[in-house]
């Protein structure tokens, strides 16, 4: 589960996803899906990182730190949130 604040709203939409060969495809995005998989395997799926239906690329993550959460760091333009993900 990823505590964030009361912002955090998983959605489910259609996107543009860039293959290995860098060609892209229409699929669909299901945030609260993807979310929990990166929380527990702390691996991205094929959708990337999203939240609330945007795209961020991954700064920095920190496994297992003081709190035992996965701590990922993500930026888009001049937004840089911070996300604690646990799989509790």
């Amino acid at each position: 589960m990823c505590v964030v604040s009361s912002l955090l709203q998983p959605k489910q939409y259609e996107a543009q996803i860039t293959q290995e060969d860098g060609s892209e495809v229409t699929k669909t995005v299901n945030e609260a899906a993807d979310l929990p998989v990166y929380a527990n395997t702390q691996q991205k799926t094929p959708n990337g990182f999203r939240i609330n239906g945007v795209k961020y690329t991954t700064v920095r993550t920190y496994k297992n730190n003081e709190f035992g959460d996965f701590v990922v760091y993500g930026a888009k333009g001049v937004r840089s949130p911070r996300y604690n993900c646990s799989p509790r």
